[in-house]
C-alpha cells in the first residue's frame, strides 16, 4: 500500500460544522488520543545480503482490548505481508503470514514495460534496501528480465502469478489477499482502469475472486477490477475519506473504505458500515528501518496502535506485524466488550455542579472502554467550549453545543470520575448525563 503519492490528495475536513457535525468532531477522541503512528508508505532500508527470518521476540500478553478484537470479529491484514517481520512484499513473508494463519495478507503490483505483474511497493527500486542494476528507474519502464537482475532485502522480486499460486499451494484456504494495483502520479484514467483489469485478470485466471479483495488509490481502477469480474470485491484507498467521498465509493460499487488510522472515529466507522462499506484502516503501527524482533517499547507501540484502531471500530486492520499481533490478542484469556446502559448499574446518571467548573460522578465509573456523555445547554449556544474527562488532559474534545439541543459525546480508555468544562460564561444551563458505557469482561 502506497500512501506518499496520494499525501496531495485532499484533506478537508470529515464534516461541515451542522449539528450532526458536531458530534463527529467530538467522537474523534479515541482516534487522537494517542501518538500517529509512523506514516506507512515510508520506504524502509536495510543492507543487502543481512540473515533474514529472524523470530519475532516473545509478545505482549494480556491486551484486553486487543484480545477483545476476538469478539468484535476484526481482521488482521499483513501490511506488505507483514513488513516488519519478514522482508516485505516478498514471497517469505506472504509464506510466513500464511503459516501463522492471519486474516489476510496485502501487496501491490506493478505492471512492467513488457506486462508483467510484479510484486512491490516503491515505485523505484532503490539503494540501501535493494541491490542489482535498473536501481532509481521507475519500475514500470523496466522488463521483467531486468527486475529480475534485482534482488530487495537480499530476495528476488515475485510476480502476482507467483503470489496467486502460493495461496493455491498453501494448506491455509481461509487467507484473504488483498491486493492493490499500484499507479505513477499523472497516470491517464484509461491506463489506471487498464492496469487494473490486468490486475484482476490474473485473480480470475487463479479462480481466486472470493480470497481477493482488490485496491487502489485511483478509483478509476475500480472499474478495471469489475471490467475483469463484477464479482471482484474492490477497496476505496483514501487517506483522509469524508461522507462525500464514501459515497463515492459506494456508488462507484467499492466493497470497503481503506483509509489511515490518523482519522480514524467511532463515527465515521459507523457511517461506514450504514452505507454498506466495511470500515478498514491502514498505517496502524510503525514499519521501522528493519525487519526482525521488536523490542518490548517496540511491541507497545504496536498493540497502542492496534487497540486505538480497534476501539474505535476498524472491521480490518492492516499491520506491518500480523504474528504479533495475531499471538497477542490469542492469549491465554479472554475479554469481551458489551453496552451497558448506566440505568442497570444503579449509577446516578446526572453530573451536577461541584464547583464552577467541573462536574463529577458520585462515584467512579467501572473501567470501560467508551462512555457516553450527553451535555445539553438551555440558556445560550455555544462555541468552542472544552470538555476533558477528569486526569485526562489529552482527551479533551471541543463542543459546539446548541440551546435546548442534546450533544452527545464519546470519551474512552480509562477510569470516569468527573468532567471539566471550560466556557467564558456562567454555567447555570449546563448539565451532563451519563448514558452508558462499553463495559470490559474477561474470563
Amino acid at each position: 500500500m502506497r500512501v506518499l503519492r496520494c499525501a496531495t490528495r485532499s484533506t478537508i475536513a470529515l464534516f461541515g460544522a451542522s449539528g450532526v457535525a458536531a458530534a463527529v468532531a467530538l467522537l474523534t477522541v479515541l482516534a487522537c488520543a494517542g501518538p500517529a503512528s509512523a506514516t506507512s508508505g515510508s520506504a524502509p532500508g536495510s543492507s543487502a545480503g543481512r540473515v533474514i527470518g529472524r523470530p519475532v521476540a516473545a509478545p505482549i500478553r494480556n491486551s484486553a482490548t486487543l484480545r477483545a478484537s476476538i469478539a468484535l470479529n476484526v481482521t488482521v491484514s499483513g501490511h506488505r505481508g507483514g513488513g516488519q517481520e519478514e522482508p516485505q512484499n516478498s514471497l517469505e513473508a506472504f509464506g510466513n503470514a500464511l503459516a501463522e494463519g492471519v486474516g489476510e495478507v496485502e501487496a501491490d503490483t506493478w505492471i512492467t514495460a513488457d506486462g508483467v505483474g510484479i510484486i512491490e511497493h516503491d515505485e523505484q527500486f532503490t539503494a540501501p534496501r535493494c541491490s542489482g542494476p535498473y536501481l532509481d528507474q521507475n519500475v514500470y519502464t523496466l522488463t521483467y528480465a531486468e527486475v529480475q537482475q534485482i534482488q530487495c532485502d537480499g530476495q528476488p522480486i515475485p510476480t502476482e502469478d507467483q503470489l496467486l499460486q502460493l495461496l493455491l499451494d498453501s494448506t491455509n484456504t481461509t487467507t484473504k489477499l488483498r491486493l492493490e494495483a499500484a499507479t505513477y502520479s499523472g497516470e491517464s484514467p484509461d491506463l489506471v482502469r487498464a492496469w487494473a483489469k490486468q490486475v484482476g485478470d490474473a485473480v480470475v485466471a487463479a479462480h481466486l475472486i472470493g480470497r481477493t479483495i482488490m485496491q487502489d488509490f485511483r478509483w478509476e481502477g475500480i472499474a478495471g477490477f469489475h471490467d475483469a469480474s463484477p464479482s471482484l470485491r474492490v477497496s476505496a484507498l483514501i487517506v483522509r475519506p469524508t461522507t462525500t467521498a464514501a459515497l463515492q465509493a459506494k456508488n462507484l460499487g467499492a466493497y470497503d473504505l481503506s483509509y489511515n488510522a490518523d482519522y480514524e472515529t467511532p463515527y465515521l466507522n459507523e457511517y461506514l458500515r450504514s452505507i454498506g462499506l466495511v470500515p478498514t484502516v491502514y498505517n496502524v503501527d510503525p514499519l521501522l528501518a528493519e525487519p526482525g524482533a521488536l523490542t518490548s517499547a517496540e511491541q507497545k507501540t504496536v498493540i497502542d496502535g492496534v487497540e486505538r484502531a480497534v476501539s474505535a471500530g476498524a472491521k480490518v486492520i492492516i499491520v506491518n506485524n500480523p504474528a504479533l499481533v495475531v499471538s497477542t490478542r490469542t492469549g491465554s484469556s479472554h475479554c469481551s466488550l458489551g453496552w451497558q446502559n448506566v440505568a442497570d448499574h444503579a449509577l446516578q446518571p446526572t453530573i451536577r455542579s461541584a464547583s464552577a467548573y467541573t462536574y463529577r460522578t458520585a462515584a467512579p465509573l467501572p473501567t470501560y472502554e467508551v462512555a457516553r456523555l450527553q451535555v445539553r445547554e438551555t440558556l445560550h449556544a455555544s462555541e468552542g467550549m472544552q470538555l476533558t474527562p477528569e486526569g485526562l488532559a489529552t482527551h479533551a474534545v471541543t463542543l459546539h453545543l446548541l440551546k435546548n439541543r442534546d450533544q452527545i459525546v464519546q470519551v474512552g480508555m480509562a477510569e470516569l470520575n468527573g468532567v471539566q468544562i471550560a466556557t467564558s460564561y456562567p454555567w447555570a444551563g449546563i448539565t451532563v448525563t451519563i448514558t452508558g458505557f462499553y463495559a470490559r469482561s474477561c474470563s
